[in-house]
């Protein structure tokens, strides 16, 4: 808009755009006179070397559901897309934070930033590239196994060009999709404006994970080359040491030892697919019931705001991510330069702030408290 709108009345003007949201639409009908329009590979066309999957997952447990499908793909590499710069930015630090090594890719970071990240990506030194659908256009890598929708585009030219990323160069690859019960009628959009079919799988199993790491976990120990050098009496005092137990036992230590390093002390089932049926029919009371009465609400204040390149749509979609709530218990935005004040239904209100501890937008800590005015 502010170089159309300084450009002389006689001009030419040629628009090019991998998709045409409403605000490419309203800049052809501000500064273009009769148009002509050309499409390129209209219908939002998907490459039928793309595998798409979907899981249906406890709200609560998202994260970890990604951790597992992470683990048990042990040759992964590829991108895991989110829809607002905060919530990227939010994903790569817990990932690291545990141990997955990954890099956020988004508009806040410099041009210098992001030609580092990509240099590592391409380089194949770094595996999980974070980033978000604006962030991720010039992602042009011809061997990614998978992309994952950590969070759905409400667009579906944008899931066409999110899962471009894999099966290049006449490679196959997988487009997963993690989503809630809510996100359920926004995928049958997808399925139904695309005209591709999903396969649903399920997470793996805390069981189903450990077996996979321990197999990989003795292999590596079969492939260790026995050290020669290794001093006769050292050797001697350790299977002495070690005599009293029988083989079985040691292996069971062994094994014993290596699971209390892996992070996975339960049996938790992470899917949600039973619960689907239910679950539509229990929102379905809810709405029936909320539009006799109104909830009341608590005001919170945030510290992001204009100053940070997030809209009221970012925010609340970042919000009911980071809360897991749903986006009608968010009620009124007050987006202002330095910060922003929200309306939330009293029925989270308890422990709303709690749930946005440890998170750090452009460096510094995020702070979500009750607003005392």
């Amino acid at each position: 808009d502010d170089i159309l709108s300084q450009i002389e009345s006689q001009k030419h003007i040629w628009l090019f755009s991998a998709t045409m949201p409403n605000e490419i639409r309203d800049i052809v009908k501000n500064y273009m006179s009769s148009p002509v329009e050309v499409k390129v590979s209209s219908g939002n066309q998907v490459n039928e070397n793309i595998e798409h999957q979907y899981a249906i997952i406890k709200s609560s447990e998202k994260f970890e559901g990604l951790k597992r499908m992470l683990d048990v793909e042990t040759h992964f590499r590829g991108v895991i897309f989110c829809r607002t710069r905060i919530k990227t930015q939010q994903l790569c630090d817990e990932l690291n934070k545990y141990g997955y090594l990954s890099e956020a890719l988004h508009g806040d970071l410099s041009q210098a930033q992001r030609d580092r990240v990509m240099k590592r990506f391409k380089s194949g030194h770094l595996k999980i590239l974070i980033a978000t659908d604006v962030a991720a256009r010039g992602i042009d890598v011809t061997d990614l196994t998978h992309v994952i929708h950590y969070a759905l585009p409400d667009d579906p030219a944008y899931y066409t060009h999110r899962s471009g990323r894999t099966a290049r160069a006449g490679k196959k690859g997988v487009s997963l999709s993690i989503v809630t019960n809510r996100d359920m009628k926004k995928l049958d959009y997808i399925k139904q404006k695309l005209k591709i079919d999903f396969n649903l799988i399920s997470i793996p199993s805390v069981d189903d994970i450990l077996s996979i790491r321990l197999k990989k976990w003795a292999q590596t120990i079969l492939d260790t080359p026995i050290r020669k050098k290794t001093r006769g009496n050292l050797l001697t005092e350790i299977q002495m040491q070690l005599g009293s137990l029988s083989f079985e036992n040691l292996v069971e230590k062994l094994i014993t030892k290596e699971i209390e390093t892996l992070n996975y002390s339960g049996t938790t089932n992470v899917n949600d697919k039973k619960s689907l049926p239910k679950q539509k029919k229990q929102s379905k009371n809810t709405k029936k019931s909320t539009s006799k009465s109104k909830h009341k609400s608590t005001r919170f204040f945030m510290n992001v705001g204009k100053m940070d390149g997030v809209s009221k749509t970012d925010l609340i979609d970042f919000i009911s991510e980071t809360a897991s709530i749903r986006k009608s218990d968010i009620g009124t935005i007050d987006l202002q330069k330095k910060c922003t004040y929200i309306q939330i239904n009293d029925r989270h209100s308890k422990s709303f702030s709690q749930k946005f501890k440890g998170i750090y937008v452009d460096g510094r800590e995020l702070r979500v408290n009750r607003d005392s005015n």
